[in-house]
């Protein structure tokens, strides 16, 4: 069974299921150039299935979920609320748009109206995609959440939680998956006392956006002291068995978050930002705690926006009650889609879900696709084609101090970029965060950067007693003393490192490079950033990277096995 996943909300998405693992999936924000882009992603379900090789006529089933929609702009003329809401479009103000939704979702009759109103949109914009005769599947956001966790491994019993801001209504859940299915939903979590609108909006206040920088918040968080603003915020949430509930008033949720703007003015953004840090992991510390006791099953698996905090991760990590911990690498909505197309599969054949396999889900472009970009501008840039690329790079370039694009085979699935759409640089030296900054990256100097790290030496340079999955940039680790000094580069003030462990089967072509850079330097690790510049999608087409490498200040571009160096 071809099962399409299509996802419309934050992030969307599509995704293709063959007899229960993923064959292909890319997000609309690579296509369209918008970042976190919410709408019906058209473009990607023909380029999904044109990666896979197939039509639209060998789908069998079109699964998706049927997000609740802002409220209309006539909804909220009815009901009176300020015109200027939904009007400006600046990013600072959707977040205020969504923190009125949640008050109406609460306090009106428009959330059941706009969920219908989502279904019959969704449904009529399928079928006019070319899906005319395909069964169409409607699946609930937390269980597509709970079924992509599960796909990390089908074998054996697992507790699965969710977390996120809101979908269908819900922040979170607490699952028992068995087998390659989620067999029973033992809680559920309302949106009134949601963990992840609270840090976005944690988030807004400092001054960044909701929805979008959730991460300078967590890395801002080692600089502060928590204790003065926890003990305010310990006061907001509790965790009841295995519910998290609020303790505050509805009004704190409204309008920008008002009561946390005071906060703002009595206390440090430093240690609001380690506050809100400490009690998101506390309270799903004691969710996990309590979980793990209800149930007696010690290998988690994660899912949902809030699981891309890394440090919580690790927290979660170390916890004695858990064995193990997996994540999926699209944690947040943009794994929506791959949820319901693995649901679909699940629940129509009663089979179990297969194995994740490889990250590099997207698509990939020919020697002459990249020689056709490539003409465009022949003139600017000195161009040469090798095919020892992965050890040219390793051995000639990276151990000089060069920082350069690295575009190379199938795209990458989820928000990191795993060695084929990423920026490399030597992570040894101290001062190639600020020449980052200043050459590709608009971010604050506070905000660290990851690496990759080949897996036959990951003792040597990460702390990970219980051998947990550290493919996928999604889990922090503590940095070991040898890491600490030979690659500084990549290591926060609190000594964490965020690592993609690396093995020669997963990407070889990667793998090489690394390996070469090791043999000069001594250091098999190189550092690994995404190949965007500031508030756009990570690069999709060779054109993308062509034009990125023109806007930045980059030493070099290793594009397939072309080397573009500035004349």
């Amino acid at each position: 069974m071809i099962v399409l996943g299509i996802y419309g909300g934050h992030e969307s998405g599509v995704c293709l299921v063959e007899d229960g693992k993923i064959i292909s999936a890319i997000q609309e924000e690579r296509i369209n150039r918008i970042k976190h882009f919410i709408g019906f992603p058209r473009k990607s379900i023909f380029k999904c299935l044109e990666i896979a090789g197939i039509k639209s006529s060998d789908v069998d089933v079109v699964a998706f979920n049927a997000m609740e929609m802002l409220p209309t702009l006539y909804s909220l003329r009815k009901k009176n609320f300020p015109k200027n809401l939904i009007t400006n479009s600046d990013n600072r103000n959707i977040s205020t748009i969504w923190d009125y939704y949640l008050f109406l979702a609460e306090n009106t009759g428009l959330l059941k109206y706009d969920i219908r109103f989502s279904k019959k949109i969704t449904e009529r914009m399928i079928r006019k995609s070319g899906f005319e005769n395909q069964k169409l599947f409607i699946v609930d956001h937390h269980k597509a959440h709970a079924i992509t966790a599960k796909h990390m491994n089908p074998e054996g019993k697992h507790l699965v939680i969710t977390l996120d801001g809101r979908g269908n209504g819900l922040s979170g859940g607490v699952w028992i998956g068995k087998n390659g299915r989620i067999t029973e939903n033992i809680s559920q979590f309302k949106t009134s006392g949601s963990l992840g609108y609270f840090y976005g909006n944690i988030t807004e206040v400092l001054g960044y956006r909701m929805d979008w920088d959730e991460c300078k918040t967590m890395a801002l968080a080692p600089f502060g002291n928590p204790e003065s603003v926890y003990s305010i915020f310990k006061k907001m949430f509790h965790v009841n068995n295995l519910k998290i509930c609020k303790r505050f008033p509805k009004k704190y949720t409204r309008r920008g978050g008002i009561f946390l703007e005071r906060i703002l003015n009595q206390y440090e953004k430093k240690d609001i930002a380690a506050a809100a840090q400490k009690i998101l992991e506390d309270t799903v510390c004691r969710l996990v705690k309590n979980s793990t006791e209800e149930t007696g099953i010690r290998d988690v698996m994660l899912s949902g926006g809030v699981f891309l905090n890394v440090k919580l991760n690790k927290r979660i990590m170390e916890m004695d009650c858990v064995k193990d911990v997996k994540i999926f690498p699209a944690a947040g909505d943009d794994g929506i889609a791959a949820g319901s197309a693995l649901l679909a599969y699940n629940e129509l054949t009663g089979n179990n879900v297969k194995s994740f396999g490889s990250p590099y889900l997207g698509d990939e472009f020919s020697e002459e696709e990249i020689q056709t970009s490539l003409e465009k501008y022949k003139n600017k840039f000195e161009v040469e084609h090798r095919e020892d690329v992965s050890d040219f790079v390793g051995e000639e370039l990276l151990p000089r101090g060069m920082i350069g694009g690295w575009f190379q085979g199938r795209m990458e699935m989820g928000p990191r970029a795993l060695g084929n759409r990423s920026v490399l640089a030597d992570p040894r030296d101290r001062g190639m965060p600020k020449k980052l900054i200043s050459c590709l990256k608009d971010r604050p100097a506070f905000q660290p950067f990851c690496q990759s790290i080949l897996d036959r030496v990951s003792k040597d340079y990460i702390v990970n007693p219980k051998n947990v999955d550290a493919s996928y940039m999604i889990m922090a680790f503590d940095s070991t003393e040898r890491g600490r000094e030979e690659t500084p580069a990549v290591v926060h003030i609190d000594n964490s490192i965020r690592p993609q462990l690396l093995t020669r089967q997963m990407n070889p072509k990667y793998y090489q490079l690394i390996e070469k850079f090791g043999e000069v330097t001594g250091i098999p690790v190189v550092l690994n950033t995404s190949f965007n510049v500031s508030s756009e999608p990570i690069v999709h087409t060779p054109l993308d990277a062509l034009n990125d490498f023109i806007r930045t200040k980059l030493d070099f571009l290793a594009i397939g096995n072309f080397i573009l160096t500035r004349r």
